[in-house]
């Protein structure tokens, strides 16, 4: 098998899909422009196709963004007005949804994958290898090509199914939880004894699902149900569903940096991303902490008759809510100064 190293690997849910060649800025997760070409177009592929699946419970919008595969530069642009438009994908289906403290969460995720294709004998366009070497050097090229290119890519589906379990109060969201692990356990291994399982346990609850897919016909499936069986019955022939239509969608963007490539001025030096990546994780932590604080407080305002309140208690939830709500403008601001202008930090 050839030699090929991934640097990133890229969930192509921004605005412009991530295609073989595109630039990419892994700190704003933008694509960029095409500043490669490859001296043999021929593609390769590597690796045999696979289907695989998990079941993961979601206790947070962290895990839930997990999940799905969404970076905290996607996860901060969702939450800015000027960026949020240039994200799609999984990226609005993460935006479309509320976590509710009386519910238990798991996310069911099947994945077909075919052998990822490549380029090979990649280098930099000349006129902007030339650009490295001009005046602006490394920062007028990354303005346009960004820090890394896209090398290969993935073809398949991917077909999320976010069950909601709806409890009744907290003892019997904690009785739940612990019927669904001694029954279920962490993962999924088997697409029936699963179901059978979780029919079992889910039957005196109210059941919802938030299906989203990649590739594939959509199924048709209602928005809530008193069982599971239509959510399993549709993971099961998703391969079959994918293989049906042609080998689904773009799902997986490989990167790589242009320092790499044989022709790269070895006297550039591409720019140290570490600092700006670090503080878009901390951002990115930051505004999943403030989402989890919202939800907390808006549940005990929807839920008084579960808690102890004085005549004071809803003006203080508020306030605190108000407070939360300013603190995820504040990481917006900060968002948008690291996404313009990174270099600075």
């Amino acid at each position: 098998m050839p030699n090929f190293y991934p640097f990133s690997n890229v969930n192509p849910n921004i605005g412009s899909i991530l295609t073989l060649g595109s630039g990419y800025d892994p700190v704003s997760g933008s694509s960029m422009g095409d500043c490669v070409e490859a001296s043999d177009a021929r593609k390769v592929h590597d690796g045999q196709s696979s289907v695989y699946g998990e079941l993961n419970y979601v206790e947070d919008y962290r895990s839930l963004a997990e999940s799905l595969s969404i970076s905290s530069s996607i996860n901060l642009k969702i939450g800015i007005p000027g960026f949020s438009s240039s994200v799609n994908g999984s990226a609005n289906f993460f935006k479309s949804q509320k976590i509710e403290e009386n519910a238990v969460y798991f996310m069911v995720k099947v994945v077909v994958e075919s052998p990822v294709e490549k380029m090979r004998g990649v280098q930099l366009k000349e006129q902007y290898a030339a650009l490295l070497r001009g005046p602006g050097g490394i920062k007028s090229f990354r303005k346009r090509c960004g820090d890394e290119y896209v090398r290969g890519i993935q073809r398949g589906g991917t077909f999320y199914a976010l069950v909601k379990i709806t409890t009744r109060s907290e003892e019997d969201k904690r009785n739940f939880q612990q019927k669904l692990q001694i029954k279920v356990g962490k993962y999924l291994t088997g697409a029936r004894s699963m179901q059978t399982a979780l029919d079992e346990i889910v039957k005196d609850h109210s059941v919802a699902f938030y299906i989203f897919q990649e590739g594939g016909l959509i199924p048709q499936i209602p928005f809530s149900v008193d069982n599971i069986t239509p959510v399993f019955e549709h993971a099961e022939r998703f391969a079959e569903n994918i293989n049906a239509t042609g080998g689904g969608a773009l799902i997986r963007s490989i990167t790589e940096p242009y320092d790499l490539l044989d022709n790269y001025p070895v006297e550039v030096l591409p720019i140290e991303l570490e600092n700006a990546q670090q503080v878009i994780e901390s951002l990115s932590t930051n505004r999943y902490s403030s989402l989890d604080a919202i939800s907390k407080i808006e549940n005990i305002i929807d839920h008084p008759y579960n808690y102890i309140f004085t005549s004071d208690t809803e003006q203080k939830l508020n306030f605190a809510r108000d407070q939360y709500v300013t603190n995820l403008q504040i990481i917006n601001k900060f968002a948008v100064q690291c996404f313009r202008d990174y270099e600075k930090m």
